[in-house]
């Protein structure tokens, strides 16, 4: 694609270092995620009786199974597209505006997390568009149109059904006479149930799925707000025995702490660790967290213990 003068370079420049940038966030991701997914998506022990070939193509698919990793490489490959061959490639980048926004990522979520529900829904839908298509078929023929002013054929069953798949869900059909009482049942039912019923039922799947992705969202808000990470002791419970919330997973059990400890052993030979330090290296190869202080805290059970002493 040829541009004016003044705009060729700008233009080629801009594409060049989106698709440079685009390299970068997929090299990123896969120096931050890939060894993790391949850890814990692959076993070990399988990949170890298997040959070198068998295990690439078995990290392979751990890969492209998360679906991020297939959205970086196709991020990387429009952006290529529309750096070398034209920008309308670059048109698919706008998605990621959905991707990257947290309120727009819920509300795509409550969509695709939903296609099941929907499809189902639509097919119902379908199904009976294409029974009043019969209908008005052999019944009304030539007698309606849908009133969007544009052509309307129903001259055949297949033109009719896909007319009323077309236009049906837009609005019920228009007599071009007055109706009669045939008429009357026939656009009534439709109305209720393919304009009212039918699509309000599509609109509830989606409302419904946004309103559960808002609760969970919630809820996983007041649990990081008002629950300790490592022990699972709410707020009123640590402030009530303790020595206050914000201090308790500041200092006392500092989930970063847990990562800088499993970072230390990752640095250190094992031929250096310490008995605890061998456990605890142990349960994090297992995905355990058998080392976590879970439902204990030192400062509450010593208040607890003072109060009952004080009985």
């Amino acid at each position: 694609m040829e541009y004016p003068m003044p705009l060729r370079y700008p233009i080629y420049v801009a594409g060049f270092a989106h698709l440079f940038f685009a390299i970068l966030r997929c090299i990123s991701y896969c120096i931050a995620y890939v060894p993790v997914i391949i850890a814990t998506r692959v076993d070990e022990d399988y990949q170890r009786s298997t040959s070198r070939g068998k295990r690439t193509c078995d990290r392979f698919i751990a890969l492209f199974r998360t679906g991020r990793f297939d959205y970086e490489l196709a991020h990387v490959v429009f952006s290529a597209l529309g750096a070398t061959v034209s920008p309308l490639w670059f048109t698919p980048h706008m998605l990621d505006l959905g991707v990257r926004n947290r309120l727009l990522a819920y509300i795509l979520k409550s969509v695709t997390g939903n296609l099941r529900n929907l499809g189902i829904a639509l097919f119902f839908g379908i199904v009976v568009i294409y029974l009043y298509a019969v209908i008005g078929f052999y019944f009304f023929q030539g007698q309606y149109e849908f009133g969007m002013g544009e052509k309307f054929e129903c001259t055949s069953l297949y033109g009719c059904i896909r007319d009323f798949i077309d236009y049906g869900f837009r609005g019920p059909p228009v007599w071009y006479e007055p109706t009669n009482f045939s008429q009357f049942i026939f656009d009534s039912t439709y109305y209720i149930f393919v304009i009212v019923i039918l699509l309000a039922i599509i609109s509830g799947i989606i409302i419904d799925s946004f309103a559960a992705q808002r609760e969970s969202k919630q809820e996983i808000e007041d649990n990081q707000n008002n629950t300790c990470f490592i022990c699972g002791k709410t707020r009123d419970v640590i402030d009530r025995h303790g020595n206050g919330f914000q201090r308790h997973i500041q200092q006392d059990h500092n989930m970063w702490n847990y990562v800088y400890f499993h970072m230390y052993l990752e640095e250190k030979s094992p031929t250096d660790y310490t008995g605890q330090e061998s456990y605890i290296r142990k349960q994090i190869d297992a995905f355990k967290i058998g080392y976590f202080p879970v439902d204990r805290c030192i400062s509450v059970e010593q208040a607890i213990g003072r109060v009952k002493d004080e009985e």
